[in-house]
């Protein structure tokens, strides 16, 4: 029978390190931790699975837009952490898989901050999902997860950004 197993909403941490390069593209590296209840979604029932964490790493590329705006592209891993070894998670977390992410951040500065404010990012990334559990009730490929985050984000005051 057809199941669906699904992450409830999810609190990230992100930490970002950045360089400006040439003509308005910035490098970052980003690390970023969650974690979120898991469920088995089948036939019209739920079952809890417990917690499970995520851990992510990946580089991308941001370029400054017109009006406060930047996109953003990277690539990267993640690998699923679960507090328990039960369901899709009996025989472990699974490999580290690849991550591919898109942005697009709006940035503002506040008045008579020396450097100092905030974005509003709009991010979506996928990645392929497969645990050995998985593998040994016959599923050969990974699934598709798609995840949408909406990212808050502030700039301390006093040093100045690059222009």
């Amino acid at each position: 029978s057809p199941f669906d197993v699904q992450l409830g909403l999810a609190p990230v941490f992100v930490l970002t390190a950045t360089t400006p390069l040439e003509r308005g593209w910035t490098a970052e590296v980003l690390l970023d931790y969650g974690w979120s209840d898991l469920a088995r979604h089948e036939g019209g029932d739920a079952v809890g699975l417990g917690a499970v964490r995520t851990l992510a790493t990946s580089i991308a590329l941001r370029h400054r837009l017109p009006a406060g705006m930047s996109g953003r592209i990277g690539v990267g891993g993640l690998k699923y952490l679960p507090s328990a070894e039960r369901g899709v998670f009996r025989q472990g977390g699974g490999p580290l898989v690849a991550l591919g992410s898109l942005g697009l951040r709006y940035e503002a500065s506040l008045s008579g901050a020396r450097g100092g404010g905030f974005a509003v990012e709009a991010r979506y990334d996928v990645h392929g999902f497969i645990t050995p559990a998985l593998r040994s009730a016959g599923f050969t490929s990974p699934r598709l997860v798609h995840r949408v985050a909406l990212v808050l984000s502030g700039r301390a005051a006093g040093r100045e950004r690059a222009p």
